[in-house]
C-alpha cells in the first residue's frame, strides 16, 4: 500500500480502501498532486466479479471507482493477469474504462492495440506534457465530445422518430382512418406502445 493519506475508511462495511500504486504528477499546480491511482486484481478475479474475500462484497472496478472518487483522482488502473483497465472516473460523472487484454496484445494482430495502450500511459501522456495534452485533458476533451455525439444522435432519435408518427398517420389518412381502427378498438394502448 502507498500510505494513509490515500487510504478511505469504509465504516459502514468495515474495510479500507487503499492504492496498491500511485503515479504523483509533479507539475501539478492545483487539485490532487496525483496522475493516477492503481490496484491489483485479487489473483483469478476479473475486474468485473465480486471479491467475496473483502469486508466489503465489491468488485475491483466499483473498489477502485470509489477510492479515486474520494480522492479526487480521476484516473485509475486495474491490473491482473489477464488485462489492464484504464478507468476515468472523475467526481460527479458516470464512469468510463477501456480494458487492454494482455494475451491479444502480445500477438502480431495486437499490435495496434499495444500501441494505443502505450500511447496512452507512457510517461509523456502522462507527466511530460502540458495541461491542455496529458492524459486527464485527453479524457476530459473525449467526455465532452461524447456529449455531443449523444445529444446530436438523441436529436435524431426524435426526428426520426416524429417523421415515422407522421407516416404513420398519413398512411392512416389515406386509408379512410381504417388502418389504426382494429388496432384501436382491440387495445387502445397497443399503438401507443
Amino acid at each position: 500500500a502507498i500510505g494513509s493519506d490515500l487510504d478511505v475508511a469504509l465504516p459502514e462495511y468495515g474495510d479500507l480502501l487503499s492504492p496498491d500504486f500511485a503515479l504523483v504528477n509533479p507539475f501539478a499546480e492545483e487539485g490532487s498532486r496525483w496522475a493516477l491511482l492503481g490496484n491489483f486484481a485479487p489473483h483469478g478475479l476479473d475486474f468485473d466479479d465480486l471479491d467475496q474475500s473483502a469486508e466489503w462484497n465489491a468488485t475491483p472496478q466499483l473498489r477502485l471507482e470509489r477510492l479515486l472518487r474520494e480522492r479526487e483522482v480521476a484516473i485509475g488502473l486495474l491490473v491482473s493477469e489477464q488485462a489492464v483497465r484504464l478507468v476515468y472516473a472523475p467526481r460527479g460523472e458516470s464512469t468510463g474504462h477501456i480494458t487492454f487484454p494482455l494475451a491479444f496484445m502480445m500477438e502480431p494482430a495486437g499490435r495496434p492495440v499495444m500501441a494505443a495502450f502505450l500511447a496512452l500511459l507512457c510517461d509523456e501522456r502522462l507527466i511530460g506534457v502540458g495541461a491542455e495534452e496529458n492524459l486527464l485533458a485527453l479524457m476530459q476533451k473525449s467526455r465532452e465530445f461524447q456529449n455531443e455525439v449523444s445529444e446530436k444522435l438523441a436529436q435524431q432519435v426524435l426526428g426520426a422518430l416524429h417523421a415515422l408518427v407522421r407516416g404513420i398517420q398519413a398512411a392512416d389518412e389515406r386509408s379512410g382512418q381504417t388502418l389504426l381502427r382494429a388496432g384501436l378498438e382491440e387495445d387502445p394502448q397497443h399503438n401507443y406502445g
